[in-house]
């Protein structure tokens, strides 16, 4: 049901882009209850699809579960769900050239 979730598509109904979503969050334009409700779905359709099991952790594409507008609703639903691990992005930078 995109009207459940029109704060996270364009206007042709197609979920925004890694891009367009971290634009459209640091905007302010991304409803959290649209985030909540996407997520449970996903959550629900992986349950479906793995007779019942549910993910042991959860990592979004590009870092995007770490944004501070979806942290917290990340945070709340691993634990209403028990999943244990959240992965945290720590990337170290290597200086490969001399100065």
């Amino acid at each position: 049901d995109l009207f459940k979730i029109k704060s996270l598509v364009n206007s042709n109904g197609i979920i925004h882009g890694k891009f367009g979503l971290r634009y459209e969050l640091d905007q302010g334009n991304i409803q959290q209850e649209h985030i909540e409700y996407e997520l449970i779905n996903q959550l629900n359709k992986y349950k479906e699809l793995t007779n019942g099991q549910l993910p042991k952790h959860i990592d979004g594409h590009q870092h995007i579960h770490v944004h501070p507008m979806i942290v917290e609703i990340i945070a709340r639903l691993a634990k209403l769900y028990e999943i244990n691990y959240i992965r945290t992005p720590y990337d170290q930078m290597i200086i490969t050239y001399d100065i």
